[in-house]
């Protein structure tokens, strides 16, 4: 097996040292089956028995909007060249909603450059690496101030709930 290929083999996930709760609960409240972390540059602290919603929203006011074509285009490349299994690129900003068993505030992040993977196929630290790449993207662009986050879809079972 090559390098490449441990880096997006199944038995290659090292999901970075994310618990199994913080990878599974990261985007609680996104939907009725959030998809599971499988990395963030995100600084933000995850409480692991009192983590509050979270919920995409649309970016209208940074300047990755205007430089969104150009960093979208050279990121897919990246992610094509590093032979990850990429299936989806959004701009969001996450809004975290507070609950009552934590501390937290209601607030609204930054932008998030929000990569969608194939189950099972893209382990944390080829996330990191690919990370890396699209900051370098960003920074060339003049964008800053943006989190970069890998996320992979829960897989279900038809018919079962």
């Amino acid at each position: 097996m090559t390098e490449n290929e441990a880096s997006v083999h199944p038995q290659a996930q090292d999901n970075c040292a994310y618990s199994e709760r913080q990878r599974h609960y990261w985007y609680y409240g996104v939907s009725a089956n959030p998809p599971i972390l499988v990395y963030t540059t995100s600084t933000e602290p995850f409480v692991p028995d009192a983590q509050p919603s979270r919920y995409p929203e649309p970016v209208y006011d940074h300047t990755i909007v205007k430089q969104w074509q150009k960093v979208v285009l050279e990121a897919e490349k990246l992610l094509d060249d590093q032979r990850l299994l990429w299936t989806s690129i959004d701009l969001v900003r996450f809004h975290t909603r507070a609950n009552k068993e934590s501390n937290h505030v209601d607030s609204v992040g930054p932008p998030t450059f929000w990569i969608g993977v194939l189950p099972g196929r893209v382990s944390g630290a080829a996330a990191a690496a690919a990370a890396v790449g699209i900051r370098r993207i960003l920074v060339a662009h003049a964008v800053e101030g943006v989190d970069i986050e890998f996320r992979e879809p829960k897989q279900t079972t038809p018919g079962v709930a």
